[in-house]
């Protein structure tokens, strides 16, 4: 049975992405023309994972190593040139009980995931014509001892909001929770809720919301604002920049 390929290989297949936009990495993860026709314009999410585990020749290698990936949109500002973080990375729904049981973030069977590291991926959505969306950067991202410690304080006062039955918000800096229904949720009346938007598994509520833990969408700018200065010396948050930085040397902090 294979053991997977090790940590540094899986990291330069994932830095082999940059630069690659949807179409190419359909082509990559599959042979037949008309699937990769079928496949271009879908989720970049799946596109990525597809790519990713096509390179790697299946997924025990990630399993192995206990990583995420993660594909994260960027967006442009203004001005039409630099970048911002387009959205928040949301991970598993909160279980209520887990969460007041368990006094650390890491041992939470939910997020425990992170402690591991997650594969950051992101692209470029700002673009009509899905197929033409570019994956612009990606990095393994684990969280630093002042990260860890501000994710457990965050954990922490989640789960005083859950111990004294109060309803979850988007308290936390970095990592917090969100919805996690397609809406109807009754923030007034919840009992009063559409169905598909409660959780009867709660410590002390009778209904509460369905609600997943999530990455906030600045904590995740900050991830790509750090990678891109250890690996580039600075932070270019320009389309061109990112991409002739990408094209001039894909590999070079992994030699």
């Amino acid at each position: 049975m294979s053991t997977g390929v090790p940590l540094g290989e899986v990291l330069w297949t994932l830095a082999g992405l940059r630069g690659q936009t949807a179409s190419e990495l359909a082509q990559t993860a599959w042979d037949d023309p008309e699937e990769v026709r079928r496949r271009m314009n879908g989720r970049m999410g799946a596109l990525v994972e597809a790519a990713l585990t096509a390179e790697l020749g299946g997924t025990s290698s990630l399993d192995r190593l206990g990583l995420r990936v993660r594909v994260a949109p960027l967006d442009l500002k203004a001005d039409g040139t630099r970048l911002t973080q387009g959205e928040r990375v949301v991970f598993q729904q909160v279980d209520y009980h887990s969460t007041v049981g368990i006094d650390r973030w890491s041992e939470n069977p939910q997020l425990r995931q992170l402690a591991a590291g997650v594969l950051f991926v992101w692209y470029l959505r700002d673009i009509a014509e899905e197929a033409a969306r570019p994956v612009l950067w990606s990095d393994l991202w684990v969280p630093t001892v002042e990260q860890e410690q501000q994710m457990q304080r965050d954990y922490e006062q989640i789960a005083e909001m859950v111990r004294n039955g109060e309803h979850l918000d988007s308290t936390g800096e970095l990592l917090a929770t969100c919805p996690r229904h397609g809406g109807g949720w009754d923030t007034a009346t919840p009992a009063n809720s559409d169905p598909g938007s409660q959780d009867s598994q709660h410590p002390t509520l009778r209904v509460a919301e369905q609600r997943a833990w999530q990455l906030k969408r600045g904590a995740i700018e900050k991830i790509l604002h750090d990678s891109l200065r250890a690996q580039l010396g600075s932070v270019p948050l320009s389309v061109e920049e990112i991409l002739n930085a990408t094209n001039s040397s894909p590999h070079e902090d992994l030699d």
